[in-house]
C-alpha cells in the first residue's frame, strides 16, 4: 500500500466510507465507535469495537465504513508502526497540535 497521509486519523460518519487498496499491512482502529470493514477476496466482513485493531492480511481493495455514529479512525501502516519510536509519536503530536488550535 502506497499511504502518503499528513495524518493517519480520519472522522467517519455514519454510512460513511473510506477505500483503501493494496492496504495488506495497515491496522485499522476506531475510536468512539464501531466500524464494518470488507476485504476484496475475503467472503468476512468484520466489525471493529472502539479500542480493537484490525491488521489487514491482504492486499486488494478494503472499504473501512462507520456504521451507528461517527467515529475517529487511524490507518497505521506497517512501515509508520516499525518506525524509530519518537518519528510516529512526533507527527502525531504535531498534527494533534494544529488539530486543536485550528478547532479553537
Amino acid at each position: 500500500m502506497n499511504l502518503r497521509m499528513s495524518n493517519p486519523r480520519l472522522l467517519l460518519h455514519p454510512g460513511q466510507s473510506v477505500i483503501l487498496d493494496d492496504a495488506k499491512g495497515v491496522t485499522i482502529s476506531p475510536y468512539e465507535a464501531k466500524v464494518w470493514v470488507t476485504l476484496e477476496g475475503d467472503s468476512s466482513d468484520f466489525v471493529v469495537q472502539p479500542g480493537e485493531d484490525l491488521v489487514l492480511n491482504m492486499n486488494g481493495r478494503t472499504l473501512v465504513q462507520a456504521i451507528d455514529e461517527s467515529t475517529w479512525i487511524d490507518l497505521i501502516d506497517y512501515e509508520v508502526r516499525h518506525e524509530p519510536a519518537g518519528a510516529w509519536a512526533g507527527q502525531s503530536l504535531g498534527f494533534l497540535r494544529q488539530w486543536r488550535s485550528a478547532s479553537r
